[in-house]
């Protein structure tokens, strides 16, 4: 991602900002859902904003998982004061077992 956000021209002081966001996201879907697969997809709109998306999904049935999580939810709501504080836009959706995580950011 990092090398990805150079080439859309995205500075690195913004680039670390993005990189802090999107590893708070991943946690949040890992810690979540249980951390099936996640998919991160970003792309840079015309106006300068980059749209992230990251999806999230359940571990499939049968599979057993050792959960260490010392917060708990307090944890999941600072991640996700993190991530609301450094967007301009962040929406969750819950549908079908998957969680999808949609922000924007404005970027220079």
């Amino acid at each position: 991602m990092a090398t990805w956000l150079r080439g859309v021209g995205v500075i690195d002081d913004e680039a670390e900002d993005i990189l802090v966001v999107l590893s708070e996201l991943v946690t949040e879907g890992i810690s979540h859902e249980g951390g099936g697969d996640i998919v991160v997809r970003a792309v840079m709109l015309e106006d300068r904003r980059l749209a992230i998306e990251v999806v999230s999904t359940p571990w499939p049935e049968g599979v057993t998982v050792l959960r260490y999580e010392p917060g708990g939810d307090v944890d999941r709501a600072h991640r996700m004061e993190i991530v609301a504080a450094m967007s301009d836009d962040l929406a969750v959706h819950h549908e079908g077992g998957h969680t999808l995580i949609t922000l924007t950011l404005k970027v220079a």
